[in-house]
């Protein structure tokens, strides 16, 4: 056996090892998902109302936007459809918060008042990862859609084809809102970011401060929107991924952090 021989797995091992742990864990969400789909699927006629309910209440929140256009073409820098494009990702990505993140930070808060967490924590998987994506209310998805719905149907109001480049850099800004930590204060954070169903140009200029760099909402939606129109640069979508990235750093630092003062019901 030669030296190359011995030494070659060693530089490709954790290239192996890195692409089996991100297989692993993508079958694991994917069995989330179905099982979550399954139970969803129990009470089908609950599902489908939602999905119908979902649809009406974009409606709702369409005509709202229009009121503030009815006397003036634009407001700041937007026109109508431009808004509503805002409108249609506030829909979709609430959806998602509501489909994906409330279910599991619900869960959480529960575990943490009955000591319970133990049952995540001695999983051999990732218990950040077990602990926020377990869980999916599929309930949400006639938001989803309908809010992705009225994004495209707003850009084919305005003739606008957004080019690979835009749709890529939607990509790379859209990237922040995954990594955003959301607390424990829920129906707050819920709250805050109903600040984002409308562009935050709208805004004094200290809260679009508040809202673009203290709690990033303008990158959850406003931002995207501009991507989508063309009016996002390369250097500030690669601006927004760094911020994402130190996002989730902080966010994991922060909660092996408070995982030491966890007690669980059996200590």
């Amino acid at each position: 056996m030669t030296l190359e021989t011995v030494s070659r797995p060693q530089t490709e091992m954790p290239w192996h090892a890195a692409w089996r742990a991100l297989r692993r864990y993508l079958t694991l969400w994917r069995i989330f998902i179905v099982n979550s789909l399954i139970l969803e699927m129990e009470y089908r006629t609950a599902f489908y109302t939602e999905m119908v309910i979902a649809i009406t209440r974009t409606g709702w929140q369409l005509a709202g936007i229009w009121v503030f256009f009815v006397h003036k073409e634009r407001i700041g820098s937007w026109t109508m459809w431009e808004a509503a494009i805002v409108l249609g990702l506030f829909i979709f990505f609430d959806g998602v918060m509501e489909m994906i993140l409330r279910p599991n930070m619900e869960r959480i808060i529960e575990h943490v008042r009955k000591g319970t967490m133990d049952f995540i924590l001695i999983k051999p998987v990732n218990a950040q990862f077990l602990a926020t994506t377990r869980l999916m209310r599929f309930r949400y998805l006639g938001d989803v859609m309908a809010g992705l719905g009225l994004a495209i149907y707003s850009l084919w109001r305005l003739e606008t084809e957004p080019s690979l480049l835009n749709i890529f850099l939607l990509v790379l800004v859209t990237l922040s809102f995954w990594f955003v930590n959301v607390t424990n204060i829920l129906e707050l954070s819920w709250s805050v970011y109903s600040a984002g169903r409308i562009p935050v140009d709208v805004y004094p200029r200290w809260l679009r401060m508040f809202l673009t760099f203290i709690i990033p909402i303008a990158f959850i939606t406003t931002v995207p929107a501009e991507a989508l129109l063309g009016r996002v640069t390369p250097r500030f979508a690669s601006i927004s991924l760094l911020l994402a990235a130190v996002a989730l750093l902080v966010s994991s630092l922060f909660w092996n952090y408070a995982l030491r003062y966890y007690t669980s019901a059996s200590s």
